[in-house]
């Protein structure tokens, strides 16, 4: 596991630093944030096989999946992402959704998408987010469709199944029924 920070770069460069993270990802975004002169972050990252696994605690960010972006997707990716803590939402194929701690928000990097986050006070948002290719997955994309841009609850049903199978590495205070 790779571990990341913005502490690690010039307090004027962690945005930067940031977008070109972002940009080496599976699922890329274009990204912009009220808080890049003194951006803050810190990315954990790993490699399960063909899934990469990433816990995201993170100042306030808007990032933008463009229709040029999901062109280039090869095969693509499906994008679910498990809310730890403070504010995140999503919005894909008309549907917009914000994200309780432990539920879960699912995005198809074919399709053009946004993802946010809100800081709040003192408590940035944190997340575990997985990059699974389509392939890996071999479902038809009719079926997954309902899923995207909204919630699945993180104790239950496909979302207490992702939760389960979330590397305790990546996110050892895992989220538990009624917290």
């Amino acid at each position: 596991m790779r571990v990341l920070r913005g502490a690690d770069h010039q307090v004027g460069d962690r945005f930067d630093a940031w977008c070109d993270l972002v940009g080496g990802m599976p699922c890329s975004y274009q990204v912009r944030s009220e808080h890049a002169a003194d951006y803050d972050f810190t990315l954990r990252v790993a490699q399960l096989g063909a899934v990469t696994v990433a816990h995201t605690d993170i100042s306030s960010i808007h990032a933008l999946r463009t229709p040029r972006m999901t062109r280039q997707a090869d095969a693509g990716v499906y994008s679910p992402e498990l809310c730890r803590g403070g504010r995140i939402g999503a919005e894909q194929s008309g549907r917009q959704v914000e994200a309780a701690m432990g539920q879960w928000i699912v995005q198809d990097s074919c399709r053009p998408h946004s993802l946010w986050s809100v800081t709040e006070g003192h408590r940035r948002p944190s997340a575990i987010g997985l990059a699974v290719p389509k392939s890996v997955v071999g479902l038809n994309e009719d079926a997954v469709a309902p899923l995207l841009a909204g919630p699945l609850p993180g104790d239950s049903g496909t979302g207490g199944m992702l939760t389960e199978w979330t590397p305790v590495t990546c996110c050892p205070s895992r989220p538990t029924a009624g917290h």
